[in-house]
């Protein structure tokens, strides 16, 4: 038997698959509460999952098994929730399986599948699709000559591992849920304020294609938070590459890409620690190199890790010094400590102490204050409230100047340095 849920239209939707005899029976239903007690009685009987592109196959004790839908558009709702908490470490994780045809088989197969799609369509006509719920229909029967075609076609097939999918695919889910129940009433900014159903969208799209893999890849060379690095790409360049490239619809005239490199940085060489192969990487700064989205997004890792170390740790400094450039807070950050008595290093170290920030506004202002010659305001003054209202999740998770992984609390700024912990405040 195979149940799959999904939701429609705001409520729960369950279709079951079953065979009574020889006929194939559908099944469907809408009852809310219903479909809530089912799942809530099957989740104990849980043995093994795998993740179908954006759905996940879950395999039951009792030989069911169970399709959800989107689990990752729909995991803030309170069943999807409950399925994926029901997944705890007895669980199997199988792997996915890509099939590759044989080449020569193509004819062969284009005429049995030509075959297989007639005959779906008989087995399953389209007005039967279109059904009332909680009523059972009954097929004719399926004759063994076309399962024997069916098994003729799979054995020319190549079945080889694609892709090692693991628990750590739920880090997301779980991220999901701290954002949503969230509470802001004591942070210091905000966090994950304009996280709604199409940024969401938009935002775990790209986390399940490739450019999720290079933002994760990169997260991990370079020990900085991928999901700072997301929020930044989704401020910088709403998640676009091409359009924010020269010549693209979007393009702004000075930067390049998802995460929207200027090109005055284009002939300097970037240089930070590769905690892969345990050694310092430089890499010179190109237009071809800044066109290319893995390396875009590489070159912005790089260039946050040398600020996120030179600011030690400091995220707000750190994610203010991307958008104004570390040259420009270094100055500000030396007029605050001036004004308040305290020294640079007091300053950074302090990392619930924004007072500083009243310089990043007056830089956006009144520029000419700083810099004779600029013309119109400078940056975005409100830069680290724009990435965090992106921020999905409350802890990030970075390395710091010794190479130490430090996990801060976005929300309190509650900081833990590999086995010592900081409180700040």
């Amino acid at each position: 038997m195979i149940v799959t849920l999904d939701v429609k239209n705001g409520k729960y939707y369950q279709k079951t698959s079953y065979y009574k005899g020889n006929n194939k029976c559908l099944q469907t239903s809408n009852n809310q509460m219903n479909i809530i007690n089912y799942y809530k009685n099957i989740s104990k009987d849980f043995i093994s999952i795998e993740k179908l592109n954006k759905d996940l196959k879950i395999r039951c004790s009792n030989g069911l098994v169970l399709i959800v839908k989107n689990y990752r558009k729909n995991i803030k709702s309170q069943l999807y929730k409950y399925i994926i908490n029901s997944i705890n470490d007895d669980i199997e994780v199988k792997k996915p399986k890509v099939r590759l045809f044989n080449y020569t088989r193509i004819l062969a197969l284009a005429l049995a599948t030509t075959t297989l799609v007639t005959i779906g369509s008989r087995l399953i006509p389209k007005e039967d699709i279109e059904y009332s719920y909680d009523i059972t229909y009954e097929e004719e029967n399926i004759s063994n000559p076309l399962i024997s075609k069916l098994s003729d076609i799979k054995a020319y097939e190549e079945v080889k591992d694609e892709v090692n999918f693991d628990k750590t695919d739920f880090i997301l889910a779980n991220r999901l849920q701290q954002s949503e129940n969230i509470d802001n009433s004591k942070a210091i900014i905000p966090l994950a304020t304009k996280l709604n159903s199409y940024a969401l969208d938009k935002m775990t799209s790209v986390l399940d294609s490739e450019v999720g893999i290079h933002f994760m890849e990169m997260g991990d060379t370079y020990g900085v938070d991928a999901y700072i690095l997301l929020a930044k790409a989704m401020i910088e360049s709403s998640l676009m590459h091409k359009d924010t490239l020269p010549g693209g619809k979007y393009h702004n005239g000075f930067a390049y890409g998802i995460m929207q490199i200027e090109k005055i940085n284009i002939g300097s060489t970037i240089t930070a620690f590769n905690y892969k192969t345990n050694s310092e990487e430089s890499i010179t700064i190109t237009d071809s190199n800044l066109k290319d989205i893995k390396t875009n997004i590489q070159i912005a890792t790089m260039i946050f890790q040398n600020n996120l170390q030179k600011y030690n740790n400091n995220m707000y400094i750190t994610l203010q010094s991307y958008n104004y450039g570390s040259n420009i807070m270094d100055m500000l950050i030396d007029k605050y400590a001036l004004e308040t008595n305290q020294t640079f290093t007091q300053v950074i170290n302090n990392y619930d102490d924004i007072g500083w920030m009243k310089y990043v506004s007056d830089m956006h202002n009144h520029p000419t204050n700083y810099i004779k010659a600029w013309k119109g305001t400078y940056g975005d003054e409100n830069y680290v409230q724009d990435v965090l209202d992106y921020y999905i999740g409350i802890q990030s998770k970075n390395r710091n100047n010794e190479g130490k992984e430090v996990y801060m609390n976005l929300s309190n700024l509650e900081t833990v340095v590999e086995n010592n912990k900081h409180m700040v405040g």
